[in-house]
């Protein structure tokens, strides 16, 4: 991989956590909690909106993509005892969550972590039933949107689903792009 990021933009060097000490789940898990209820985190409407979307689209059996280690998304999944894979660059941010998910663990019984880049995913086409990341859209450069949806679209089953929101509007000029 050329870069690091948190999540699943490419930037050019750096640590992959530079403001906090990389192996500390802990302090990372404290930090991000200060955020609760604040646009980096789901608000309490959006986690009812995605409990709502899984309740509806969920079957027995059905696999679960979650892009990142949102604590609440993790919750949703959880309580839908859905099989979940995790899919970051960074497994300590994805523990650290875990931390703050109701279940209070790195990662849950229902979930397996795989480290990779959002923009390749190395799981097999067609393995998914739904994928899901709050914001994790907005984690990937503009010009990576293709990339990052061409590969959600592989890995989903015929007839899976995408399950994310879009919270910025590009530039004028880049509307049409």
């Amino acid at each position: 991989m050329t870069g690091s990021s948190t999540l699943g933009h490419r930037t050019t060097g750096g640590s992959t956590l530079g403001y906090l000490s990389p192996d500390d789940p802990e302090a990372i898990g404290a930090m991000w909690q200060t955020f609760k209820g604040y646009t980096v985190r789901p608000v309490p409407s959006t986690e009812s909106y995605y409990q709502s979307v899984l309740e509806r689209l969920h079957r027995d059996g059905d696999q679960v993509l979650i892009y990142g280690g949102t604590p609440e998304v993790r919750d949703c999944a959880g309580r839908l005892g859905a099989n979940a894979v995790l899919v970051d660059r960074s497994r300590v941010m994805v523990e650290a969550m875990g931390l703050l998910t109701t279940a209070r663990r790195a990662l849950g019984r229902n979930e397996r972590f795989v480290e990779a880049d959002w923009l390749d995913i190395p799981l097999p086409d067609g393995s998914f039933d739904i994928a899901i990341g709050d914001d994790a859209i907005n984690m990937v450069d503009w010009t990576d949107f293709g990339a990052f949806l061409s590969t959600t679209a592989r890995l989903l089953r015929p007839g899976g689903h995408f399950v994310c929101h879009l919270l910025v509007q590009p530039a004028a000029e880049l509307r049409r792009r």
